[in-house]
């Protein structure tokens, strides 16, 4: 790739503004997209004063800090002054690691080593050496981490005493202004050696006069520090980051970075769900009389704080959260997930909540029945406090411009998040629960200006990237013996929202060789992210030179310089001693005489290898057998690529890669391998060379990028060849593998540069490696063994719901996996036909193979060996083979025609199975309110009668409609444009309804969902009513079109509403009393109408012919109803149940008590009237209370 190319990128969207975009870019591994991206970056620096851009890697070791400042010195060679325009961002550990070394090899500039200086150091010195031990012994601990953070703090406070003394300022605070300011402008005039030590380890100082800024992805996600504040401010809320350039080396990788992030915050920053409520009730009580009249102002605009403090208590009321909630009987790590579908409970054991009125307290067991719904308390509750924290931030950007344009011009300015801080501080929430409340703050909303109405699908709901997931943990203990501590955090910050709310300030521009590998286990949902941007979602792509375009085609390279990959499966064999003989007969291979082995000695390598296997504890004894097959052919595929590696001199460095790093267990033990490879070089390797070399590289105590040297400078230095034997997470992405040639190498070596290349090039004089082994991928999805709360049950379920997000997998998939871990079953299978997991299976791949592809030298056929179940994994994830590398493509070839290609297209069935969950979801929730909460009745009866409107509906009508609220609007799509379909179901009660027809459900049937089956054919045959329906808009038959209801829509909002509307016309055509609806918002949904003066309830019913109901049950349901009814009025009622349509004639009843009257039809099939004098007559006394 060239300079020009990131140009035309650049100018494609800046063109705009500053802010807004993301671009992606996927090109090949080895193009020079890093290199030329350090170069545009430069220039541009060096063009634009005002240019500000982040350079962010998932590594360290390819933070590229030296090619960045060599760079701009080479374009500035009058003067080289990168030190004041290129900043490295550090975590706090490598900051102190920096400072302690610089003090260690007395590198700190004479100038400020003081002796109050010196002390400070000492003391971060030892926190440092403390901080160490604890987490060498423990490195999941984060213990001693804020103790070192003080003791670094208080070094700050130290050199800015130091610097102040030297600029001849009188330092009385670490926090004035005028300190400050002072301090600053002394670095810009102080000795250069000061300046650049200071830029080096606290370029944070005046962060505002850097233009490039270096830093990890673990960095960039979290915060940076600035010199002269304790607390660290999070980049997506910063003012560094406007109108700045994002720059995502590895772009897909950081995906998983943020998921990672995020489950430990989850597991980390947690508060008491019912504490932080109390708290945050009590705040609100205080806004009228006890704050600042300026903060009163602000929190009262818009909704304003009464909103919130008239639910907050309600909430209090109707789940009594003054009193103390205490769990009688608790197992350890007792917990709750809620995602947005799915309530996942430890144990499988529910909880009820009860008001015991002798205790004055709310016990919780598994005793139903549920009086005040634990688990809806959890979600109302936490619901109200997300609610709350998003208004919260909204008010704190009205009082940072408040307070910045009131203040006076020698006040620093304060940012969104010191004024978020400061109105809960105002509002007396502790610092606990104000952690808790910021690690929910990255959530995108719904109605984003990125997102065009005409630009998104109607059927992508995404209701995790939405919602996200709540966890609940309970803990019991003496110090609080009276109640159980409810702790909750919320994980709502996906990786996908952070990006997009980074786009809100910057341009983002993502580079990888997989950037548009299609699965959300490894990458962004890239359907979200195109959703939410529309057109400001960009594929740089098209924007690259075709000279660029050609040097892609290394295929075309590799045939033009001769060079050819070979490709192999290897374990096929069940023994090492059958592995070696085949590897002898093969064309590339060393000849040597079988008369020089000793076979004893490699049958005595399979003795090792079955002594071994005998010693592996198996998960499932029934399973044994298998499970040893599988772990015989995992040693004996990487032991036939030692065979292979060896017999061929020509492959000077060679690679291994596992899911398992090689230690102690048997599973994958280091002594083991060793023994083999040590054994097979003195059987195979040429006696008159230096023996090959295996040498393990380990992420362990972080010395990845040491041992790499190590070995590689057998190669440069020593001509020694080296297997190189690692696992995918430690060294399969973003490592860079090749060596400077040596002299042996130069002769074997072939060059494919590009004729444009300059000699100078560093990699003109290096090679890739010779040859890679590619084990088994596994753990795609964590397999879980262990069911207590931890990141692989919270990786495993965000992973479930970002798979249902995309629509690779149904609500049925999802509950059996939940079921699994509720029941702790570790065998569970993972889900089977997504599109993600073999995505991700073959991006790990493509990344390993990519280590290949870092220079312009190859030997002249690289080999690459594979386990049978990477062939059996792999596809082409992109329909362009020239996107693939060689090594890619030979690979390819060994995997069977008919399975190669990925499967582009989602399963319909699976669309419409989450559609219609969603909607019995949001039925649920909107019927549950609809007695307490007006708001939600309202958006009841609205939605039904959109249905009523809209049976069937077009993208473009159900756009318009769901960009107010998508609650219950999710029609199915129709592609076939029919009005009619059949789909299985179990009970429609808990929502079991399965298009794939899969599942095995107790009561399996068949649900109809069709205008004839709803009775609106027959209905509009009735005089005037079809005149009436058109006059309200309401449809008076189904028209093919794009969308079409699903079966929650249909039969708890469409049937109800076509029966009440369509039944309320037909009675007082008929009887001429004029039916009314309650306007109590307790009477909800108790009957449809009433007749007022004679307390009289309506309720139609429009039953479809096969309804069957218990009659002695369907009347005990009125029977409550009319008790409900009667507490609400205080006074006396009777009910009239009537179904609209009905086959067979069936007298009118009447209950003995006087009090409910069935009637079975209004009308007939043919829309005649069903009705007898005699029953008229006895409707109209019941009416008039006869």
């Amino acid at each position: 790739m060239k300079v020009s190319d990131h140009e035309n990128i650049y100018k494609q969207i800046n063109k705009d503004g500053n802010s807004g975009k993301l671009v992606v870019l996927e090109a090949p591994t080895g193009c020079g997209k890093s290199y030329s991206v350090v170069s545009f970056l430069c220039q541009q620096a060096l063009n634009n004063s005002g240019f500000k851009t982040f350079f962010v890697t998932d590594q360290k070791k390819n933070l590229m800090e030296k090619s960045f400042v060599n760079e701009w010195n080479r374009k500035r060679k009058s003067q080289k002054y990168s030190y004041k325009k290129i900043a490295v961002l550090r975590s706090l550990t490598d900051t102190v690691s920096l400072l302690v070394d610089d003090y260690t090899n007395k590198e700190i500039p004479m100038i400020i080593m003081k002796s109050n200086l010196e002390k400070a150091l000492i003391k971060l010195q030892e926190s440092f050496n403390l901080y160490n031990t604890i987490h060498n012994s423990d490195p999941d601990t984060i213990s001693g981490w804020s103790e070192l953070k003080k003791m670094e703090y208080e070094f700050r406070k130290s050199l800015a005493e130091v610097l102040s003394d030297l600029a001849g300022i009188n330092f009385s605070n670490f926090n004035d202004v005028e300190v400050q300011k002072g301090i600053k402008a002394f670095l810009k005039t102080c000795p250069e050696e000061l300046q650049r030590w200071i830029n080096k380890i606290y370029p944070t100082i005046h962060p505002e006069d850097f233009q490039i800024f270096l830093c990890t992805t673990d960095k960039f996600i979290r915060s940076y520090t600035p010199f002269f504040k304790f607390e660290g401010e999070l980049f997506q809320y910063s003012a560094l980051i406007e109108n700045s350039l994002v720059v995502f080396d590895e772009f897909d990788s950081t995906k998983t970075r943020f998921w990672n992030k995020s489950i430990n915050d989850a597991l980390t920053i947690k508060f008491d769900l019912i504490d932080l409520f109390d708290s945050i009730l009590k705040g609100l009580q205080r806004v009228e009389n006890d704050l600042p009249i300026k903060l009163n102002k602000i929190l009262s605009e818009g909704k304003g704080y009464q909103h919130f403090l008239e639910i907050a208590n309600k909430l209090n009321s109707e789940f009594k959260l003054s009193f103390l909630y205490k769990f009688n009987e608790m197992e350890s790590s007792s917990y709750v997930i809620h995602t947005p579908g799915n309530t996942l409970v430890s144990l499988n054991k529910k909880r009820y909540a009860h008001f015991d009125e002798n205790l004055k307290q709310i016990i919780v067991n598994q005793n139903e029945p549920d009086e005040l719904n634990f688990s809806l308390m959890l979600r109302r509750v936490s619901g109200f406090i997300k609610y709350f924290n998003d208004f919260i931030v909204q008010c704190a950007r009205r009082y940072m411009n408040f307070r910045n344009s009131h203040g006076s011009d020698l006040d620093m300015a304060i940012t969104q998040m010191d004024a978020y801080r400061t109105i809960y501080h105002a509002l007396r929430l502790d610092d606990r629960q104000i952690e808790g409340l910021v690690n929910i703050l990255p959530e995108i909303k719904q109605n984003d200006k990125t997102n065009k109405i005409s630009q998104y699908d109607p059927h992508d709901y995404h209701e995790f990237q939405k919602e996200g997931m709540s966890l609940y943990y309970f803990e019991n203990s003496a110090a609080h013996d009276l109640e159980t501590e409810i702790n909750a955090s919320f994980l709502n910050a996906t990786a996908e929202n952070f990006l997009l709310n980074l786009t809100k300030k910057c341009l983002v521009y993502g580079l990888s060789a997989t950037a548009f590998a299609p699965t959300v286990l490894d990458n962004y949902d890239l359907d979200y992210l195109k959703e939410k941007l529309g057109d400001n979602f960009i594929n740089g792509r098209k924007f690259l030179t075709k000279s660029t375009i050609s040097e892609f085609d290394y295929v075309k390279r590799y045939h033009e310089h001769k060079i050819k990959n070979d490709s192999w499966i290897v374990g096929l064999k069940l023994t090492l001693k059958d592995s070696v003989e085949m590897a002898l007969s093969h064309s590339r291979t060393k000849k040597i005489s079988r008369i020089d082995i000793d076979w004893k000695k490699i049958q005595s390598l399979d003795s090792e290898l079955q002594k071994t296997l005998n010693g592996i504890k198996c998960s499932n004894i029934k399973n044994r057998e298998k499970e040893i097959q599988y772990f015989r052919t995992r040693y004996l595929s990487l032991f036939e690529s030692f065979v292979y590696f060896i017999l061929d001199k020509n492959l000077t460095s060679f690679l291994g890669l596992q899911s398992k790093l090689a230690d102690e267990s048997d599973e994958m033990s280091k002594v083991l391998i060793e023994k083999v490879f040590n054994g097979l070089c003195n059987e195979l390797a040429d006696k008159h060379e230096s023996l090959p070399q295996l040498c393990f590289i380990s992420t362990q105590n972080g010395q990845v990028q040491e041992m790499l040297n190590q070995a590689l400078e057998l190669l440069e230095k020593k001509d020694i060849r080296v297997y190189l034997l690692s696992a995918y997470a430690s060294i399969g992405v973003g490592q860079n593998l090749q060596h400077k040639m040596s002299e042996k190498e130069k002769a074997l070596a072939f060059n494919i540069a590009m004729p444009e290349v300059q000699r100078n090039d560093e990699r003109m004089n290096q090679i890739d490696l010779g040859g890679m082994y590619l084990g088994d991928v596994t753990n795609i999805m964590t397999n879980l063994t262990d069911f207590k709360l931890s990141s692989d049950i919270l990786k495993f379920v965000t992973g479930l719901e970002y798979l249902q997000d995309a629509n690779e997998i149904g609500p049925f998939e999802v509950k059996r996996q939940m079921k699994a871990i509720q029941n702790r079953s570790p065998y569970c299978s993972h889900p089977k036909h997504t599109k993600s997991i073999p995505v991700s299976y073959t991006r790990a791949i493509i990344q390993a193979l990519g280590r290949m592809n870092r220079t312009f030298n190859k030997v002249r056929r690289p080999l690459i060996l594979a386990h049978s179940n990477v062939i059996k994994n792999i596809k082409y994830i992109h329909k362009d083979k020239m996107l693939f590398s060689p090594e890619f493509n030979s690979l390819m070839k060994k995997v069977d025609s008919e399975n190669n290609i990925l499967q582009q297209d989602y399963d319909t069935n699976v669309v419409k199975n989450n559609l219609t969950a969603y909607s019995y979801r949001d039925v649920n929730q909107l019927v549950h309110r609809l007695s307490s909460d007006e708001k939600f009745a309202e958006e009841y009866q609205k939605i039904r009668k959109l249905v009523l409107k809209y049976p069937t509906i077009s993208n473009d009508d159900l756009k318009l409609l769901q960009s107010t609220s998508k609650r219950c609007l999710q029609y199915l799509p129709n592609s076939d444009r029919s009005i009619s379909y059949c789909v299985d179901c179990g009970s429609i009660n808990r929502g079991e309804i399965d298009f794939s027809s899969t599942i095995d459900f107790k009561e399996k049937t068949s649900l109809c969902v069709s205008e004839q089956e709803s009775g609106l054919d027959i209905l509009m045959n009735y005089k005037g009513l079809k005149q009436f329906f058109d006059s309200n808009g309401y449809a008076t038959e189904w028209v093919p079109n794009e969308n079409i209801l699903n079966p929650i829509q249909y039969i708890n909002l469409y049937r109800g509403i076509l029966g009440e509307i369509a039944g309320k016309y037909i009675f007082e055509d008929v009887f001429g009393n004029q039916l009314r609806n309650f306007e109590k918002l307790g009477n909800n949904e108790l009957f449809d109408y009433k007749i007022e003066n004679n307390n009289v309830a309506i309720d139609f019913k429009n039953w479809n012919p096969s309804h069957l109901e218990d009659r002695k049950n369907a009347l005990l349901k009125v029977q409550k109803k009319l008790n409900i009814l009667e507490n609400n009025e205080n006074k006396k009622w009777r009910a009239i149940i009537i179904n609209i349509i009905g086959e067979n004639y069936s007298p009118v009843t009447i209950t003995n008590d006087g009090k409910i009257m069935e009637v079975s039809a209004l009308v007939d099939f043919n829309c005649q009237n069903s009705l007898t004098s005699e029953d008229k007559k006895l409707i109209g006394e019941f009416l008039i209370g006869n």
